[in-house]
């Protein structure tokens, strides 16, 4: 199905066309010829074409009248094939136009839809039209030359689904709105894009890094793997965050007295000054572990016969052994070996 009403060809039972003249008074080069659904470019074959009188007026054209106003989006032409270089001329040079003004005033007064360039291999064009235009009266007019027209197809509102696009409906729009997706061209009008896409067209995703609508927004880069793992539509990084971030986009640092990928582990009690002092990203406590106490995120007792912060003290002669020094004061909690005296027996008596 053609993504677009072909207007001339469903409007023919009711539409008017003309021409100037009827090549050697042929009915089968009459004016509704040009619009009889058939695109083929061999007129004698066919008795599908349109083909002006024979002489060589200043001007040759035809004309159709769709009884009202129709938006335009593209059109399509087919022009005789190429037997010599002679019937070139019958098609070459044309100019296309739209107009709302009456079937005689149009011929001077049109928008100029298209101007056929000059022939090379084919007499078959296809015109998107940049912007949409509006018109009752379509004319295909010609200097010093009889106009030879097999078929020409002007398409008007689209017939696809709602969020294609296109001549075949194939493309598929991303507008946030998709009502406001241009049927021709797929360009999204006011809002603009579906999150995740780019603006005019919203045809292409949002680049490695950006997300939202019309990709104006930055993925955070907290997310774990990378901003590939951002997605493109919301921002929520697929695979998690990095160690010391946590949230839908990974923007919100760990609260405190927690840690890691996700912020799922908990830091432990044992940091000097509090669990403040525990890193975010690794658990670490930076300013070292408070007395009995060692190791990066000091979950670690202090093994017997060292004490202090971080471990760093060595117990003295307790009374029964290394083990009964108090691992956070290096007192000796049973008394001391003989010969010594103190809170830590670390002082010889007399």
């Amino acid at each position: 199905m053609s993504a677009f009403a072909e207007l001339f060809q469903q409007l023919r039972e009711i539409s008017k066309t003309s021409q100037t003249g009827l090549f050697s008074n042929n009915p089968d080069y009459g004016s509704s010829k040009a619009i009889d659904g058939l695109n083929n470019y061999n007129i004698d074959a066919c008795k599908c074409c349109s083909v002006t009188a024979d002489a060589n007026p200043p001007i040759s054209w035809w004309h159709i009248d769709l009884k009202r106003k129709y938006i335009a989006y593209g059109l399509e032409i087919f022009g005789r094939e190429k037997i010599n270089e002679g019937n070139n001329n019958q098609i070459q040079n044309a100019k296309i136009y739209a107009s709302n003004s009456s079937m005689e005033d149009s011929i001077d007064t049109g928008y100029l839809l298209f101007d056929v360039p000059t022939i090379d291999v084919t007499t078959h064009f296809i015109k998107h039209l940049q912007r949409p235009v509006i018109g009752q009266y379509f004319i295909v007019r010609i200097n010093n030359t009889l106009l030879a027209l097999c078929e020409i197809i002007v398409y008007g509102k689209g017939n696809c689904n709602v969020g294609s696009f296109g001549l075949s409906c194939t493309s598929k729009c991303h507008c946030e709105d998709k009502m406001s997706c241009h049927p021709w061209t797929g360009y999204c009008q006011t809002p603009g894009c579906m999150p995740g896409w780019k603006v005019p067209s919203c045809d292409k995703e949002c680049t490695a890094g950006k997300f939202g609508r019309d990709c104006s927004r930055t993925c955070s880069n907290n997310c774990l793997h990378g901003v590939d793992q951002c997605s493109k539509i919301s921002g929520k990084c697929q695979s998690g965050c990095v160690a010391g971030f946590k949230g839908h986009n990974c923007s919100t640092p760990c609260e405190t007295g927690r840690f890691g990928v996700n912020c799922t582990s908990y830091c432990s009690i044992h940091c000097f000054k509090g669990i403040e002092q525990c890193n975010k990203s690794s658990g670490i406590c930076k300013a070292g572990c408070e007395a009995g106490y060692m190791g990066n995120n000091c979950s670690t007792v202090c093994p017997d016969g060292q004490y202090g912060r971080d471990c760093t003290g060595n117990c003295s002669e307790s009374k029964n052994g290394k083990a009964a020094c108090n691992k956070a004061t290096g007192y000796c909690m049973d008394g001391c070996n003989p010969g010594f005296t103190g809170p830590k027996c670390s002082r010889v008596s007399c």
